[in-house]
């Protein structure tokens, strides 16, 4: 009999995670880099111990006349359930 070890783990549950930061604040500083932090959860309501999330954030910025342009983003997978958005 052949056998392997393998590494379950958890799913990540959008709806028990959890964002902040300042920039998830109301206004921010225009020119100004800010940031915020994904902590994901289980469906157990866990944190997650590993990365490799894939996530989808668009990020916009309105101008004084209200028009809006979107804002690139940098997603930083610590490896442990917390990506640090900026």
């Amino acid at each position: 009999m052949t056998s392997t070890n393998f590494l379950y783990f958890p799913n990540t549950c959008a709806a028990r995670s959890l964002a902040y930061g300042p920039a998830l604040l109301g206004e921010q500083l225009v020119g100004v880099p800010t940031t915020f932090v994904i902590h994901t959860r289980t469906d157990e309501n866990k944190d997650r111990k590993y990365g490799m999330d894939e996530w989808k954030i668009t990020c916009k910025k309105t101008n004084n006349s209200g028009e809006t342009s979107l804002v690139d983003v940098i997603i930083d997978d610590k490896g442990n359930g917390k990506y640090y958005v900026s």
